[in-house]
């Protein structure tokens, strides 16, 4: 398996990690099995993709296999009387594939996560500092000891850059 291969679908896993703790999360009503379901989607995909298994959704190959693993949960709760409906997971299953294709911010998030992957680590870096971090402009600053202007700055390109890019994308894809 190249590094290659494994960054693109670490990366696709981990930007739908959200989705699929939802999926999991709405047939469990149980965070912590959805997350202990998230988990070994993870520890399976990375084992498929070490014994050379060709994915071409990872998406949906997650969301499969959380399903068999939601099944298996689902048939080891039996004795406490959860009644196991595959129907409604084949529903709930259908519709998080719907979301994908028909709903015109999945199409935006794609174009954006797209436009990521082309950005230095320096940016992607900033981004997550200031966006997924939370962090406040003074403390990336002092992170990465720079002014309050530069990281200003930087920020400002690479959002600007950023909706060129999705726009771009967006465009083509109409």
């Amino acid at each position: 398996m190249s590094h290659k291969h494994l960054k693109r679908h670490s990366g696709e896993y981990l930007s739908g990690r959200p989705q699929l703790m939802a999926f999991a999360l709405s047939m469990l009503r149980n965070h912590a099995q959805a997350e202990d379901v998230c988990q070994e989607v993870w520890l399976k995909l990375i084992d498929a993709l070490e014994k050379g298994r060709e994915i071409m959704d990872t998406g949906k190959w997650c969301r499969g296999v959380a399903r068999n693993l939601i099944l298996k949960q689902w048939e080891k709760q039996k004795r406490a009387k959860v009644i196991v409906d595959s129907e409604l997971l084949d529903l709930a299953e259908q519709s998080f594939d719907e979301i994908e294709t028909d709903d015109p911010w999945w199409a935006q998030r794609l174009a954006l996560k797209d436009c990521m992957q082309g950005l230095s680590d320096v940016n992607r870096s900033l981004l997550h500092m200031r966006y997924l971090e939370g962090n406040s402009i003074d403390c990336i600053c002092e992170k990465q000891q720079k002014t309050r202007s530069a990281v200003e700055k930087m920020l400002t390109r690479v959002l600007a850059r950023l909706r060129e890019c999705a726009g771009k994308k967006i465009e083509v894809q109409r």
